[in-house]
């Protein structure tokens, strides 16, 4: 009877795990999306200050901020082939599609 609860534990946990949600995803309305270092919108991440980002681009999300001056999201940069350009970066929401 042991074996067969820790059978059923295992299985719900195992379901759970392939049930987990997606992380969000996001892509820059137009090429005036900035990338910044801080829930802040005059903190542009280095290297990004005067940079366009191609609306190939996607941005992964780790968290939400809400600041003064708005809503933003934390994650990471992925380039249009699918690499990471930029960790711990941070979005301004309004200029991004980030879906439902």
């Amino acid at each position: 009877m042991k074996k067969l609860r820790l059978a059923a534990v295992a299985t719900l946990l195992l379901s759970g795990a392939a049930h987990a949600k997606e992380p969000m995803k996001c892509s820059p309305k137009d090429k005036t999306a900035r990338i910044l270092k801080s829930a802040n919108p005059n903190d542009t991440a280095p290297g990004w200050k005067m940079a366009i980002v191609g609306t190939a681009t996607s941005f992964t999300v780790t968290r939400a901020v809400t600041a003064d001056t708005g809503k933003y999201f934390q994650g990471d940069l992925i380039s249009d082939r699918g690499g990471i350009i930029g960790r711990n970066l941070f979005i301004l929401a309004q200029e991004w599609d980030c879906g439902s």
